[in-house]
């Protein structure tokens, strides 16, 4: 099989199951597991590739459970009905519930902020990471040449972006069920995007500085990784 047609049956076996089922349970992370073992299919079994894959995914899973746990909990009848007669609203919240309550519901949005950002960014990436993955290199952040994503970068962006989406929703938007929330999700998601691009410029700040200088674009040594010629 050419190589490009195996990539293409590649990426899109990644991308049905990040756009199927992957937003619920990071499915994506299992085919790309799988992207690793093929890649990898000359070396041993196990490597530091697919123990990454492996942290992400059961990291997905705890979002989900903080989501199904909260979820079930606040459901309990431990709600107390809202004075304005919405279901919920940010007044209502730290108003009007028991502060049991506030704090799980918080977590209980925590983990959905969690996923919703993870499954942006990942979707992002993963042109990128099967790119890597078939080529037995290990999976880098954002197009990147050196920035692992076996390191601290990626959960580090991740809960930064987390963070702010929590505070926004939390202290600087207000929003209540009685109106609709469409307005506060299409926020929320417009600045995950928007947190994917600065992290994008960031990464690749010495390409675009050299860029704007005209020079050519530096390439960093990432400890034996080969990156990829794309221009032929």
């Amino acid at each position: 099989m050419k190589p490009l047609l195996a990539y293409a049956l590649q990426l899109a076996a990644v991308y049905v199951a990040w756009a199927g089922l992957g937003f619920l349970f990071g499915w994506h992370w299992l085919v790309l597991l799988i992207m690793i073992s093929i890649g990898r299919k000359g070396q041993r079994c196990w490597t530091q590739p697919h123990c990454t894959a492996i942290c992400y995914f059961l990291v997905w899973w705890i979002a989900v459970l903080a989501l199904a746990l909260g979820g079930g909990y606040v459901r309990s009848g431990t709600y107390r009905a809202c004075e304005g007669g919405e279901d919920m609203s940010r007044s209502c919240l730290f108003r009007e519930q028991s502060t049991d309550y506030v704090v799980i519901y918080v977590a209980h949005f925590i983990g959905l902020g969690w996923m919703a950002t993870m499954w942006v960014f990942d979707g992002v990436q993963i042109p990128f990471w099967v790119w890597q993955a078939s080529h037995g290199q290990e999976l880098r952040l954002l197009g990147s040449a050196d920035v692992r994503l076996a390191g601290a970068a990626y959960p580090g962006v991740l809960s930064g972006t987390v963070l702010l989406v929590t505070l926004t929703w939390t202290a600087a938007l207000d929003w209540s069920t009685d109106g609709g929330v469409h307005a506060l999700a299409l926020a929320l998601f417009l600045e995950i995007v928007a947190a994917v691009l600065v992290a994008a410029a960031v990464v690749h700040r010495a390409r675009w500085l050299a860029l704007l200088r005209g020079e050519r674009a530096p390439r960093a040594k990432a400890q034996g990784l080969v990156e990829p010629d794309l221009s032929s």
